[in-house]
């Protein structure tokens, strides 16, 4: 979901985990939000998603290391990137490859 500030992009990703989370193996087990706003915002969410997972990344890794951790998950994991505002960041680098 993409559109300019303030029309309600992060109410409406709200809603949508407050209504598909549900116990494990249903429909959404967990819901990650990082902050896209600056790379060290980002490096401190994905950090502290390797934190939460226990996985221990280097800080060269971390970004690498939590998306591929998240690939090879086995329950259902919504990521959520807020803050992608900035027209001249390539956010995709932040996306897990897969499903």
């Amino acid at each position: 979901m993409s559109g300019m500030g303030g029309v309600g992009k992060s109410e409406t990703i709200l809603q949508f985990v407050k209504r598909n989370r549900t116990p494990l193996h249903e429909r959404l087990y967990a819901a990650l939000w990082v902050d896209c706003g600056s790379e060290m915002t980002v490096r401190v969410d994905f950090r502290r998603i390797s934190r939460l997972y226990d996985w221990n990344f280097g800080d060269d890794d971390i970004l690498d290391g939590v998306k591929d951790r998240l690939v090879s998950s086995k329950t259902p994991i919504l990521l959520i990137l807020d803050n992608c505002d900035d027209s001249t960041v390539d956010y995709n680098r932040y996306i897990p490859n897969g499903d």
